[in-house]
């Protein structure tokens, strides 16, 4: 069983168990024979597949952002926006930031507040800017203004090409100031990748771009947080994310990596006697 395969199966089960009522990817089409197409892994109610409703300003960030999310992925068992609104979430509607960020292993003083689904634009002459799944803000005060987390799930897994990065990114120099090593990585994934077959390189190569564009190089965090699976593209994934750190570390960019997993096991220690129903539901379904 492949890590894609091995994800979907888990969190069908899950559905399963809990009685969740399933269609497939078009499911809400009056069409019957459009509703019947492909695997039964979308719940109905997008509730159904969330510990507990989406805080309001929380909604309001999915529903502005260009993703597309609320509008149907979320509702996928196997989302990966549904698995960063069950473990984020909770924390933000209740304000305690300093909980997730200490199992999340970033500095836990001087948080401000956290966001979903924010951008940093990198240049003007850019009309998009690549959505981080998470922002925690920091007043600064420690020097340290924002750790940036982007989340993976399945999207790793499953031999997907990667894509390359646009060459216009490396024509504008502008962008790469005190980061020559990134630069030179830029180069071998422009205009196509075919360096990195699991981590999405050039996604990340422009998330850095963008923060630090809005904070210079030393006052963000970028924690790239991810599902471990068993077998190989799972061990390629674990390498190339080694790689591309120790491309980042040579300039200077505060850049660290950590499963979902070892999140949600730092939780069940330190949390659980306070959260444990909220604990218990991420155990049982993620761990």
């Amino acid at each position: 069983m492949s890590p894609y395969e091995y994800i979907k199966a888990r969190q069908l089960c899950w559905a399963w168990r809990h009685g969740k009522r399933l269609g497939g990817q078009f499911r809400d089409d009056p069409d019957p024979t459009q509703a019947d197409r492909g695997e039964k892994l979308f719940v109905y109610d997008l509730e159904n597949n969330l510990f507990e409703p989406l805080y309001p300003e929380s909604r309001a960030e999915f529903e502005s952002g260009d993703g597309g999310e609320l509008g149907g992925r979320m509702h996928a068992v196997h989302s990966s926006s549904a698995l960063v609104v069950n473990v984020f979430n909770y924390w933000r509607k209740r304000g305690l930031f300093a909980e997730i960020a200490g199992a999340l292993r970033v500095p836990s003083m001087g948080i401000k507040g956290m966001r979903f689904e924010a951008q940093f634009p990198i240049h003007e002459q850019f009309n998009r800017a690549p959505n981080l799944d998470v922002v925690i803000d920091y007043d600064g005060r420690g020097g340290l203004k924002a750790t940036a987390i982007e989340s993976k799930f399945n999207e790793p897994y499953g031999g997907r090409p990667m894509r390359g990065l646009n060459e216009a990114y490396l024509r504008n120099e502008e962008l790469w100031p005190n980061l020559p090593s990134l630069r030179r990585l830029a180069k071998e994934l422009s205009p196509e990748n075919t360096r990195f077959a699991a981590l999405d390189a050039p996604q990340l190569i422009k998330h850095v771009l963008g923060l630090k564009q809005a904070y210079g190089v030393e006052c963000f965090r970028l924690l790239y947080l991810w599902y471990d699976a068993p077998g190989r593209e799972a061990v390629k994934h674990a390498e190339e994310i080694e790689e591309f750190a120790q491309c980042l570390e040579i300039d200077g960019v505060h850049f660290q990596s950590l499963t979902y997993q070892d999140v949600i096991w730092s939780l069940a220690k330190n949390q659980r006697d306070q959260h444990r129903e909220f604990v218990d539901h991420l155990t049982e379904r993620y761990l």
